[in-house]
């Protein structure tokens, strides 16, 4: 776990948003960038000629912030889409043939199934019906269905591994809330999060807030710590942290989920999301997204951001496929 640390210790103070560089505001030791989607949210909403919600509703504000997200995630794709890999295994079951691909498998780059490896040469998407070759003989090949990869095979064993390889092209969503519990190496997420977007509930999805940091906003001991989530059950909302807090959150716990892109690109969420407020209140904002996508780039090579070591292997191996 982390400890964070303010750049500045003052709040947001400043008369015009115009010149005003968010991701320069607040740091974390070793140079890299802190926000809460509350700090987003804040800052979003200064953009805003209005100080109240009637307008600028948190929910607005927090789906803005989400797009934000979403805008810095394409853009990073591009200078790094090794960063994007992922790997999965599902295990075979007797008498199954489709098997569920992660919830964020946005392209499929390579199955391994028993002694046959393929690289899997289309994108896959919900209406996709696309034959993959499996292997040199034509009787023998998977396919993809909708979001399941379906072996046409009949004689594997049930209990055997299949290992996937794939591009990630979907990011969950980020929230601000309330913990239900909260222990030596697990939280249990807000049903109904203080700012969210998705009808007022974090996601019951299997492992959708996998990797994602959890930052400790407040707690009566312990705030002002993260860790990464290495495991999520939608169905309990609890999320295993890949190591146990240094000092275990007590009393009343807020919580906020913050992205799994690099921490340094955070600011730059609230800062696309603000444009849309003024593009919304008339003002042009074209030249100011061609300045953002290109301060995404400089971004990474001031952090010296690389691809990460939990990749490098796959990588290298389906690098002509990524």
């Amino acid at each position: 776990m982390t400890d964070f640390k303010y750049k500045d210790n003052k709040d947001f103070n400043f008369e015009s948003t115009n010149d005003f560089i968010f991701s320069e505001h607040l740091e974390l030791e070793g140079a890299e960038m802190f926000w809460t989607v509350k700090n987003m949210c804040d800052v979003t909403r200064r953009y805003s000629k209005e100080p109240g919600t009637t307008r600028w509703t948190q929910e607005l504000l927090m789906k803005l912030v989400n797009e934000g997200q979403v805008f810095v995630a394409r853009k990073y794709r591009l200078i790094d889409p090794s960063w994007f890999v992922r790997t999965a295994t599902l295990t075979t079951v007797a008498s199954q043939n489709g098997y569920q691909l992660p919830w964020d498998c946005g392209k499929l780059l390579r199955v391994h199934i028993g002694s046959y490896d393929f690289i899997a040469e289309k994108n896959w998407n919900a209406a996709l019906y696309a034959d993959v070759p499996f292997s040199p003989t034509l009787n023998n090949h998977h396919f993809l269905q909708g979001n399941k990869l379906v072996i046409a095979e009949k004689d594997v064993t049930a209990g055997s591994s299949i290992g996937v390889v794939y591009q990630k092209n979907t990011l969950a969503e980020l929230h601000y809330g309330t913990a239900d519990a909260i222990a030596a190496g697990t939280i249990t997420l807000d049903a109904v999060p203080t700012v969210t977007i998705e009808y007022g509930t974090s996601y019951a999805i299997d492992d959708y807030y996998n990797q994602c940091r959890v930052y400790i906003a407040s707690a009566d001991t312990g705030a002002g710590q993260y860790g990464t989530i290495a495991d999520y059950a939608g169905s309990t909302k609890i999320a295993t942290m890949d190591s146990d807090w240094d000092t275990t959150p007590t009393g009343t716990v807020v919580y906020s989920i913050l992205s799994e892109l690099p921490l340094s690109l955070h600011g730059l969420f609230p800062e696309w999301a603000g444009l849309q407020i003024r593009k919304f209140e008339g003002h042009s904002i074209k030249n100011d997204l061609i300045t953002l996508g290109d301060r995404i780039a400089d971004t990474m090579q001031e952090s010296d951001t690389r691809v990460t070591n939990q990749h490098v292997d796959y990588i290298e191996d389906y690098a002509d496929v990524v």
